[in-house]
């Protein structure tokens, strides 16, 4: 065996042994299960710090996923919607209008006649 693969192996070992240690299985884990894991690890009394570095995280992000823990009861990420559109119903028709009317003009022409038009 070659030192290369040594150092290989005991990489491994390390890591293994990290995870049973911590109560997790080797595998691929959702952002929200990370979450949940950290947060627990900090109920049983693990530091901030100790979690951070294992996940190889900052110790902000723990810091927050406690704080949304300790405030909503969960420190899954928010439930956030699409940012609202700047055109609703009637200007999204008069845009429709405009471009199949008007193939061949430019995004600056669109632009002007759209902010003369609606102004946007």
């Amino acid at each position: 065996m070659t030192v290369r693969s040594v150092l290989f192996w005991a990489f491994l070992l390390v890591l293994v042994l990290r995870l049973e240690q911590f109560g997790v299985e080797a595998g691929i884990h959702s952002s929200n299960e990370i979450r949940r894991l950290a947060v627990a690890k900090w109920i049983d009394g693990t530091s901030i710090q100790t979690i951070a570095v294992f996940l190889c995280l900052g110790v902000r992000n723990i810091q927050n996923w406690v704080k949304r823990w300790k405030d909503t009861g969960s420190p899954d990420q928010l439930k956030r919607g699409p940012a609202p559109r700047i055109l609703q119903g009637a200007q999204l028709d008069i845009v429709r209008k405009l471009v199949e009317d008007n193939p061949w003009w430019t995004l600056l022409r669109y632009n002007a006649t759209l902010q003369q038009m609606l102004g946007v």
